[in-house]
């Protein structure tokens, strides 16, 4: 789950990996027979949370998530945790899905912390709900008693934990595949930014795969997790403390005025690490904070030295995480250049390069 982390925060540099073998036992919440919600979770309903005719044009077109009571989710297994929120592995409807279900937090600190927490899922559902494409997390239902955020599961799991798994080698290292990921994730965003959002963490721990058979190789990718991102109408925010360190963009960390060129940033150390199937930064002596603000200021950056098909990705790496974000491609400009990326192997069935309990079809 990301967090906004402070300079002296550490850094995990590593997907969750806690299960549980039975999910945690949760409070019914009646309902009518119409699905509608009990008139005391009605008071609940947050006036942020957008109606089609507060969306823009581009996002009217996006199906309307749907609001269910917490006992129509049968929770499975926890497959990751933050500070906020946990997320299960689920059923609703004999369909799998994941939920991310917002804690309930107590005591007499708490009240803050609810607060926080009510902020943050309205602000996740407020943009989920602005979203539908086939390379973005899809937002399916979301309850009130507790706060949850139902969405498709992507059974493989995420880009970070394929990549860095021994087991994939022969997966990542094909020319094909790197750029079935590349453009997977430049579609997304794309989208993202037509819609007026920036996503403020992109990272391959955020980047998740999962399966189509209208996919070309099975294989699809998909950009979630967005409890850090914020509507940017006016394209122009100053934002803080938001993102991880080894791929936050130098004007983010200088608190200068920025924009979706910080995603674009970010969009370069993930095509760095597909390359290099490497941690951006994790040998560096004085730690991931303080190489952030060498990029920043000192202009460091990952050697491209050991990137994998160097000839095809330097060049996008490098326009990607230039210094001046204005000269930074735009995803529609990185889209283009993507597609005519030459692959004499045709892409694999992706399928028969993941572990078998993995080989699920949507």
């Amino acid at each position: 789950m990301p967090v906004a982390l402070a300079p002296s925060a550490s850094v995990r540099l590593a997907p969750p990996a806690r299960s549980v073998a039975a999910s945690r036992p949760v409070t019914p919440v009646p309902v009518a027979k119409s699905r509608s919600p009990p008139p005391a979770a009605h008071a609940l309903v947050s006036t942020r949370l957008p109606t089609p005719d507060r969306l823009p044009q581009a996002a009217v077109r996006a199906p309307r998530a749907e609001l269910i009571a917490h006992s129509e989710l049968a929770l499975g297994a926890e497959i990751g945790s933050g500070s906020f929120a946990v997320v299960y592995a689920a059923e609703w409807a004999s369909r799998a899905v994941c939920v991310k279900q917002y804690r309930e937090l107590g005591g007499a600190e708490a009240s803050a912390a609810r607060h926080k927490e009510a902020e943050l899922f309205d602000q996740e559902a407020r943009v989920m709900r602005r979203l539908h494409h086939k390379n973005i997390v899809e937002l399916l239902a979301y309850t009130l008693v507790p706060r949850a955020l139902v969405m498709e599961l992507c059974p493989a799991g995420s880009l970070f934990r394929v990549l860095h798994d021994p087991k994939f080698e022969l997966l990542c290292s094909q020319l094909s595949v790197v750029k079935k990921f590349a453009t997977g994730i430049a579609a997304g965003m794309r989208h993202m930014h037509t819609c007026g959002v920036i996503h403020r963490d992109l990272r391959t721990e955020n980047v998740f795969l999962s399966f189509s058979r209208a996919a070309k190789g099975g294989l699809r990718v998909k950009v979630g997790d967005f409890n850090l991102s914020r509507e940017s109408m006016a394209h122009s925010l100053t934002m803080t403390e938001c993102g991880t360190f080894q791929w936050i963009a130098p004007e983010t960390v200088r608190e200068e005025k920025a924009s979706t060129k910080v995603d674009v940033y970010s969009f370069a150390i993930v095509l760095w690490e597909i390359g290099t199937r490497a941690v951006p930064f994790a040998d560096h002596p004085a730690g991931p904070w303080f190489a952030s603000l060498q990029a920043a200021f000192h202009g460091l950056r990952p050697p491209l030295d050991g990137v994998r098909h160097a000839k095809h990705l330097a060049p996008l790496i490098g326009a990607c995480w230039d210094n001046d974000h204005h000269r930074r491609p735009s995803f529609a400009e990185l889209c283009d250049s993507l597609r005519k990326i030459p692959v004499l192997t045709p892409l694999k069935d992706a399928l028969y390069l993941l572990p078998a309990r993995a080989r699920q079809r949507d």
